[in-house]
């Protein structure tokens, strides 16, 4: 849950959008489903298993569910 937590911080100090909520939910689907419309944009974790994540988006005006494929071709972390 940490490194989650941690990815919500990066969004809010990277300042690409003008408020970052985080909300922790058993079950994020009906949560994101039920806040979208106090948002711009829903960004939310499906975790269907401890090593079954997916991140997905929701987007005004339509909020049409879109999945946020993460690129992992580059090391994480501070470069050499």
């Amino acid at each position: 849950m940490a490194g989650f937590r941690f990815q919500s911080d990066i969004l809010d100090k990277r300042k690409i959008f003008d408020k970052v909520t985080l909300i922790e939910a058993n079950y994020p689907i009906p949560v994101a489903k039920k806040i979208i419309a106090e948002y711009d944009v829903v960004i939310y974790l499906n975790l269907a298993a401890p090593d079954q994540a997916q991140w997905f988006m929701m987007v005004a005006p339509n909020y049409k569910n879109m999945t946020l494929n993460l690129d992992n071709s580059k090391a994480a972390g501070i470069p050499n």
